[in-house]
């Protein structure tokens, strides 16, 4: 009877313990924010740049989450998750932020119009019940609410809802959004096709638009950020103007293409736009050449008939060890791939008071090729290449500090005078609206410029070929940068740490790998229960001995 009341005793103990914990873990769950994160970046953990973001408001935003009750098991827990972040900003928001979660499918139907107008649409999602497959309409976005102003999330994505939410809460309580001007090469690009990713990333904290530099014309003051994206030959009275609003403290990032290539045929010449004059002035010289990397190439695909082939393609550059780690911009990258990039040089003098980092260049692998270019990886005479023929090549450049105008001490370049209709050659001239003498500038104040040797790299196209999120973040860590220093960088950052094998692995080591992970915990416990059978094995004929003994 002692035995069954101990053994009922140390039951009720457990029980009640286990009973315990779980109690203590649901309220800690519910009720308070402190939590252990083990992950590398402190990816479940609120960033010390959005707790500074929302510490500093000075007035009261408001997130309404748009939830439907009825959701897919598959989101149940998510649901959770973006109640639990917002907990933790709330608790660094000193009172300064309130949180409302809303059914809308509860509501009436103007409130569902009110949020298709504030850009909150239902979404489709699928969902098996009864073993049917049914799609039903629900709710999953935000709004994001400061005094007039308002930012909405469509749709959460959790990877990244951190970045999203203190990229519209830092949006909606800018006085004054911060403004990107894009200049583009209308022969070649169009924006709104080839540019889709970055133009919907940028404009979830900037206002973004395309510029139109006509002659004549300065660029408007109220641009923060100048975009210039592969460039065409400019006029004098163009360069002018940009040179003058890099005086103005202008902060300038220029994509440059030296050479043009025929993406179908592989055929390519040198075609180094006019910008390059001005940027040489500045410290930086674009090069008429295409890099390879022989020691880090990316993978590319090539059309072969009526098949695709997939190689690593050393005008494709991967550039990994060689990011700069001491700089915000590509602290935290892990790759950028540059498809057919030139190399940029600083000149033999840099100006006084300006400093050039090099942000990204190739390994010591690289390779300059010059005019006639062969890139078509089937049909090649490769050059017979020596140690002294390859060396590193910088492929990025950021500079920093007070710049001398491209243009000191020479006169104003005027205006192309455009042809005009017979009839309207006695109507007067418009009044000039560009840059006057009286509001030249030699010096600039302190501003940055960032240069690339190459424009495709952040295209939609190149963004999928290469499958590397990485370019983005590069283009979208340079604007941060340049607007609002290095708070939102670390946030975009965190999630997109890759880990893959080391890349200089053979093949065979490679599987190697692959069947260690796939055989080896199988064997493991295998070879755990082989040694152990004869350990189990002794010691029962141990106790078989003593009870043996016993009934002697």
């Amino acid at each position: 009877m002692g035995k069954v009341s101990k053994t009922a005793n140390l039951l009720v103990v457990v029980i009640s313990v286990l009973l315990i914990l779980m109690v203590v873990n649901f309220l800690v769950a519910r009720h308070l924010i402190w939590r252990i994160d083990l992950t590398e970046n402190k990816l479940y953990t609120l960033s010390l740049s959005s707790k500074n973001l929302v510490g500093n408001l000075k007035d009261l935003v408001t997130i309404k989450a748009y939830f439907s009750q009825k959701l897919p098991p598959y989101l149940s827990n998510v649901r959770q998750d973006v109640a639990d972040l917002l907990k933790e900003y709330q608790a660094f928001a000193k009172g300064n932020l309130r949180v409302e979660f809303i059914d809308p499918t509860m509501e009436n139907e103007e409130l569902k119009r009110k949020l298709a107008y504030d850009g909150v649409p239902p979404i489709n999602l699928q969902t098996i019940d009864k073993h049917t497959l049914e799609v039903m309409e629900a709710y999953f976005g935000m709004t994001i609410n400061y005094e007039d102003r308002k930012e909405a999330i469509p749709i959460i994505d959790p990877e990244t809802l951190e970045y999203d939410l203190s990229a519209a809460i830092k949006k909606v309580s800018m006085q004054k959004p911060v403004e990107i001007g894009i200049i583009i090469n209308k022969e070649t690009i169009d924006l709104e096709k080839d540019y889709q990713s970055f133009m919907r990333s940028v404009q979830k904290l900037y206002q973004a638009r395309p510029l139109k530099l006509e002659q004549g014309q300065k660029i408007p003051e109220d641009v923060d950020i100048l975009l210039i994206i592969s460039p065409k030959n400019f006029s004098e009275s163009e360069l002018f103007e940009i040179d003058q609003y890099v005086m103005r403290g202008g902060k300038l990032i220029c994509l440059v293409d030296a050479v043009n290539i025929d993406q179908r045929t592989l055929q390519a010449n040198v075609d180094k736009p006019n910008i390059a004059k001005i940027l040489v002035k500045y410290g930086i010289q674009v090069n008429d050449d295409l890099i390879e990397d022989y020691r880090s190439p990316a993978m590319a695909s090539f059309s072969t008939g009526y098949m695709q082939t997939m190689m690593r393609y050393p005008f494709w550059v991967s550039v990994e060890k060689d990011l700069n780690r001491e700089n915000a911009i590509t602290k935290r990258l892990t790759a950028l791939v540059l498809p057919w990039a030139g190399s940029l040089a600083t000149t033999d003098k840099i100006p006084e008071g300006v400093k050039i980092f090099t942000l990204a260049s190739t390994t010591d692998g690289g390779y300059k090729n010059s005019a006639p270019f062969k890139l078509n990886p089937f049909n090649r005479d490769r050059p017979k290449i020596t140690k002294n023929d390859v060396k590193k090549y910088a492929l990025a450049f950021l500079a920093e500090g007070e710049f001398t105008s491209a243009y000191k001490g020479e006169p104003i370049p005027k205006p192309e005078t455009p042809s005009v209709a017979p009839d309207k050659e006695k109507s007067e001239p418009p009044a000039p609206r560009g840059t006057t003498q009286e509001q030249r500038k030699d010096k600039s104040s302190k501003t940055s410029i960032v240069v690339v040797g190459n424009s495709l790299f952040s295209r939609d196209q190149f963004l999928y070929a290469t499958r590397s999120n990485n370019n983005l973040a590069f283009l979208e860590n340079t604007i941060d940068s340049m607007a609002i220093g290095q708070d939102l960088i670390g946030i975009r950052m965190r999630a997109s740490a890759n880990r893959p094998l080391n890349k200089d692995l053979t093949d065979s080591q490679k599987t190697t790998f692959k069947w260690l992970s796939i055989l080896g915990v199988p064997i493991l416990v295998i070879l755990f229960g082989i040694i152990r059978i004869p350990l189990v094995r002794a010691k029962r004929r141990y106790y078989e001995m003593i009870l043996t003994r016993g009934d002697e």
